[in-house]
């Protein structure tokens, strides 16, 4: 490791906020009822991730279209 003690990742601290957006249309499609998602990620106000997906299986409840929004969301900003 000798020579590369000045190698290495340097991070600026900055007031750069990572915010993330998600939605759900519960109603879906009329024809089949399956949710459509959407979510959005930007830093410093310039978008760097988004989707809009249909689910592939209908939600009984809404409680159910808003869990799948928060696990596809929350697994696409890991």
């Amino acid at each position: 490791l000798k020579g590369t003690v000045d190698f290495g990742i340097w991070y600026n601290k900055s007031d750069e906020n990572v915010e993330g957006f998600d939605n759900s249309d519960w109603d879906g499609s009329i024809d089949d009822s399956k949710s459509i998602i959407r979510y959005v990620f930007s830093l410093s106000n310039e978008v760097f991730s988004r989707n809009s997906k249909k689910q592939d299986v209908v939600a009984q409840y809404s409680i159910e279209v808003e869990y799948v929004v928060v696990i596809t969301t929350s697994n696409q900003a890991i």
